[in-house]
């Protein structure tokens, strides 16, 4: 479930029972920021900001940061967010914030997961004929 999925990855982050693995960390993290979880959000965009267990990354730290932020629930992610925005260049903030408010409707169900995973090169198939033309324009 999603709260063990953070869980999991707080564990591999801090190497807590088991052995630290940022890597894995990432996975359990995306896995559970994918379903909402705005712990999960916070420190996935902190391992991208970081580059552990991902490739360092300010576009992806900032959509996590902004995503986790938009719950009105997460005040370090906002001002983990407005920190890295000032490092970063107006194309780089442009797509961050693109990226953050992406969803995608398909087979009537709203995703989040799936442009995200997409947009980084994993999992590209052929869910993307069904994407609106507008849709596929973020994708190329």
């Amino acid at each position: 479930d999603i709260d063990s999925q953070c869980l999991l990855g707080i564990k591999y982050y801090k190497g807590s029972e088991v052995a630290q693995n940022y890597k894995e960390a990432a996975k359990w993290f995306r896995l559970s920021a994918e379903q909402g979880d705005t712990v999960a959000q916070t420190s996935l965009g902190k391992m991208y900001y970081d580059g552990k267990g991902v490739k360092q990354d300010r576009v992806y730290a900032h959509m996590w940061w902004n995503i986790a932020a938009s719950s009105g629930k997460n005040k370090s992610a906002s001002k983990n967010r407005d920190i890295v925005a000032k490092r970063m260049t107006p194309s780089q903030l442009e797509k961050a914030q693109k990226l953050g408010t992406l969803t995608v409707t398909l087979n009537g169900a709203e995703l989040l997961s799936r442009p995200l995973i997409a947009l980084q090169g994993v999992g590209v198939g052929s869910w993307m004929d069904q994407l609106s033309d507008t849709a596929r324009l973020w994708f190329h």
